[in-house]
């Protein structure tokens, strides 16, 4: 969780040292940077477009916060030899030692630790007392996730406890830049929504630095994405799948589709409730891409002849034209072939009309309303899509409304079923979170800090690289 933090910081950057005020809090996210280098100051006018990497020293504590991703907000010359400059960061590293870094990408890592706190409700039966572990090959790099529960948060001794924290772990046997693992992190976040059907995002990351013998653990938070994002509580009977806590359904569910060519069909899904402010017609234009990628896939790169086939075919156009009564040029036969090869692609609503019929079973459409057949369905859509991916000044009437909301329900079943699961209602038996008391508060405090005395005795991590592989090995022999 973050820690509010304001107060006076020595603001170092390239050489230089000045002194600054420092707001990370909820609401505001700023740095107040005082510039009396008159060369510093026509760096940061002449770079408005630009962001900065500042390292921060607490006054107090001493301890050091990294900025990163700074964008230049306001520019107050208080006279001809000082300034004052804000910025605001994008990215910032509590407890950080990357105090060398200029860029992101300068840091180098062995792992990187998530917390989300809307992911716990995916996972039936998953309990503090166990992790899900697996491993998995992404560009030439051998993976190991961790997934388990944290610990629970507490109230009063007169409030429930809340909801816990879910903590996803990947770790690298070679040291790869921030970066690659924040993309793994991304893809593994669009999955997870997916499945819960609202935007699950990480709080924030965490890392052990090499001092994290007497110093913790670094975190890495993102400044307020909040402001854009739909952020909602999570309600158990939206979710579209539910997964068994283990590593085999982990992989079939999250892992491989992530890390899959056809990772971008859920990605363009999720982003019509990942952030704020989306209309209807862009949702679904989004849903439509989905649904056009999903028909391509299932028919076989959506040509109408196979390879051989095409290649049988331009042959014997190529003789038939060169034997032609009337003369063909060279160019001209080849503009010909080249024609053909480009018009090898089915329609796409043939496509996506195949789709449906084939993987939902279906003839006609049922929409809250009325219905209609397969093909008028998806004729419309597809006038739909050219009315408004062309700019057409067009305003979506009841029946687009419904068909719509009816596609959004056809693509979310067929991504369903490209995971292995089917779409059908579901009814859950859960109970709700224990109520806290004397007795389990100090018991989840001292079960707290047993493990957290076993992680320093080794290095921050219970298990080596090495030793939670052979374990997964074991793990994936008995299966």
């Amino acid at each position: 969780m973050q820690k509010d933090f304001e107060g006076i910081v020595k603001v170092y950057y390239q050489g230089q040292t000045m002194t600054g005020y420092l707001q990370l809090t909820k609401d505001i996210q700023t740095i107040h940077v005082k510039v009396e280098e008159q060369e510093l100051l026509e760096t940061f006018k002449n770079n408005l477009n630009e962001t900065f990497v500042f390292h921060c020293k607490k006054m107090k504590s001493g301890g050091w916060i990294s900025l990163f991703e700074c964008q230049l907000q306001k520019f107050h010359a208080s006279d001809e030899n000082e300034a004052e400059v804000i910025f605001r960061p994008g990215i910032y590293i509590d407890n950080s030692f990357e105090l060398q870094a200029t860029d992101l990408q300068d840091i180098k890592l062995f792992g990187l630790t998530a917390s989300y706190t809307q992911l716990h409700l995916l996972f039936q039966g998953l309990n503090t007392q166990e992790e899900i572990k697996g491993r998995f090959h992404h560009h030439n790099n051998e993976i190991i996730f961790k997934i388990k529960l944290g610990s629970w948060e507490r109230g009063t001794l007169f409030e429930e406890i809340k909801q816990p924290r879910v903590l996803v772990t990947f770790r690298t046997k070679k040291s790869v830049g921030f970066h690659y693992l924040e993309d793994l992190f991304f893809r593994f976040t669009t999955m997870v929504s997916f499945l819960a059907n609202h935007f699950t995002p990480v709080e924030h990351f965490s890392y052990k630095n090499k001092h994290a013998y007497t110093k913790g653990m670094s975190k890495i938070f993102y400044s307020s994405r909040e402001e854009n994002m739909f952020l909602q509580k999570p309600k158990i009977t939206q979710y579209l799948h539910r997964l068994q806590p283990n590593s085999n359904e982990i992989k079939q569910a999250i892992i491989d589709p992530m890390i899959s060519k056809n990772f971008k069909l859920w990605m363009h899904f999720v982003s019509t409730f990942r952030f704020k402010h989306q209309s209807l017609e862009d949702k679904f234009l989004s849903y439509y891409r989905c649904l056009e990628s999903l028909g391509t896939h299932h028919n076989g790169g959506n040509q109408k002849y196979a390879s051989e086939e095409l290649n049988h075919l331009i042959e014997n156009l190529d003789t038939a034209l060169l034997q032609s009564d009337f003369v063909f040029s060279l160019e001209d036969i080849d503009h010909i072939k080249k024609s053909t090869r480009g018009g090898n692609a089915k329609p796409a609503g043939d496509a996506i009309q195949q789709l449906i019929k084939k993987e939902l079973h279906v003839e006609r459409v049922e929409m809250e309303n009325y219905e209609e057949d397969v093909k008028p369905f998806v004729n419309r859509l597809k006038d739909l899509r050219d009315r408004l991916s062309h700019g057409r000044s067009y305003t979506l009437k009841e029946k687009d409304n419904e068909r719509i909301m009816k596609l959004k329900e056809i693509v979310q079943e067929l991504l369903l079923k490209e995971l292995g699961f089917n779409l059908a209602p579901q009814t859950y038996d859960f109970e709700a979170p224990p109520k806290a008391s004397i007795r389990n508060v100090k018991e989840s405090i001292k079960q707290l800090r047993e493990k957290e005395q076993r992680q320093i005795k080794n290095g921050g991590y219970l298990l080596s690289f090495e030793e939670e592989k052979e374990q997964i090995e074991k793990m994936e022999e008995e299966q």
